[in-house]
């Protein structure tokens, strides 16, 4: 029997995109189920089993951001925003809610289904695990084995994509990373341009892990090139 591809909850006040997005889904043997406001998103999300959420931000009510922050509270699942104006500031509050991708609208469908693929990759991926299985740098602590970070004792939670590009600049520290490299080995080499893209993420990190103080930032920019951690 072939492998049930994976259930999308698709969430949307704008019933054509809804339905377009749907219709793009089902076309690529997704399962789907839709929900119309955040109210409803959560009530599916609770009473249906689904593997990835794609997450209108702007909607009466409960916005996206809501959505995604109880959705973070009991779960790791992948969740993607769909986001109309895309600002930085926007991409940041919706990485910082949990979210772990972003599509800008207008979408092109090639554009939509990447992002998609990309996510359950980067979700499911099996990272290998460095020696040894535990990073500790002041008030940082890592543990590779169960994905786990700490910063002065309290367990942050990070998206699986978070968590990738941490530990890929933690196993390197010292070391310059090139935006490109960043980019292939946490996204995938079709974001291997995306240097725009890789800072938003960066941002959102130093935020969450309380890196950047007083103008520093022990993920170090090296303009031009890529970034560093510092030992």
């Amino acid at each position: 029997m072939p492998k049930l591809k994976p259930c999308i909850l698709v969430v949307d006040n704008d019933t054509h995109i809804l339905t377009l997005v749907q219709r793009i889904l089902e076309g690529e043997k997704y399962r789907v189920i839709t929900a119309s406001s955040g109210e409803d998103a959560l009530a599916e999300f609770e009473n249906q089993t689904v593997d990835m959420v794609l997450l209108d931000i702007i909607m009466p009510g409960i916005d996206g951001y809501a959505v995604c922050q109880t959705i973070r509270q009991n779960s790791n699942i992948p969740v993607i925003m769909l986001m109309a104006m895309g600002s930085d500031r926007e991409k940041v509050k919706g990485l910082d809610a949990g979210a772990d991708d972003f599509v800008t609208k207008p979408f092109s469908t090639d554009v939509l289904l990447a992002t998609i693929r990309s996510v359950l990759r980067r979700s499911n991926a099996i990272l290998p695990i460095p020696s040894p299985a535990t990073f500790n740098k002041g008030r940082i602590k890592l543990d590779f084995v169960n994905k786990r970070v700490r910063v002065d004792g309290e367990e942050v939670r990070l998206t699986p994509t978070e968590f990738c590009l941490i530990q890929e600049l933690a196993f390197n520290e010292g070391k310059i990373l090139t935006h490109t490299q960043m980019l292939q080995r946490v996204w995938g080499t079709e974001y291997q341009q995306e240097n725009e893209y890789l800072r938003v993420f960066v941002r959102s990190l130093r935020t969450k892990l309380s890196l950047k103080r007083q103008g520093s930032s022990s993920i170090e920019s090296i303009s031009g090139i890529g970034y560093r951690f510092n030992k």
